[in-house]
């Protein structure tokens, strides 16, 4: 999905039903046709040129109840810096967690966020819900560089904050997977 609002260009997608999720590498292309198709919009009617000051990639993971958690406090099954707490003495009923990280040398910003989305009582389960976002400036080499940059570094932090036992689960082979 392409929404266009006052300064921004957002292009959506996500997992359809019984099909494999789509890639960044094959996203990225049809990205690209729809703003190129933009900006000729904009000469065509004499808008004036698109002016990008910031990039930004954000991926949103949802792992449902019953795929490696039945609890919130078994989020450590999924998520190392949890799995490194021991509460033997309470049980975890909710958290909400958030880190920042820099790409050096200060080229952007990761921004992950985890929270429990609950479910609606009927057809959706509770989720641990996973948002990890890469912002940054624009280069004036090259605007979309940073969109690669941004998945490189989404991809990492998503494989070192989440643990061995999930990448088994989910087949994942090394950061890049």
């Amino acid at each position: 999905m392409v929404q266009i609002q006052n300064g921004r260009i957002h292009y959506n997608w996500r997992r359809q039903t019984g099909a494999d999720y789509p890639l960044f590498s094959g996203v990225k292309p049809e990205f690209l046709r729809h703003l190129e198709s933009f900006k000729e919009f904009l000469a065509e009617e004499d808008l004036g040129e698109l002016a990008a000051n910031q990039w930004e990639l954000t991926y949103v993971n949802q792992i449902p109840k019953g795929e490696l958690w039945e609890s919130v406090g078994e989020w450590g099954n999924i998520l190392r810096p949890l799995s490194l707490v021991d509460m033997a003495s309470v049980e975890l009923e909710s958290l909400d967690a958030a880190w920042h990280f820099v790409i050096p040398p200060v080229e952007g910003r990761i921004h992950v966020e985890v929270s429990r989305r609950p479910g609606d009582g009927g057809s959706e389960t509770d989720s641990l819900l996973m948002k990890l976002t890469a912002r940054g400036p624009v280069s004036d080499r090259d605007p979309i560089a940073g969109l690669d940059l941004g998945r490189q570094h989404l991809d990492n932090t998503f494989w070192n904050l989440t643990t061995e036992a999930a990448h088994q689960h989910w087949g994942a082979t090394n950061a890049n997977s």
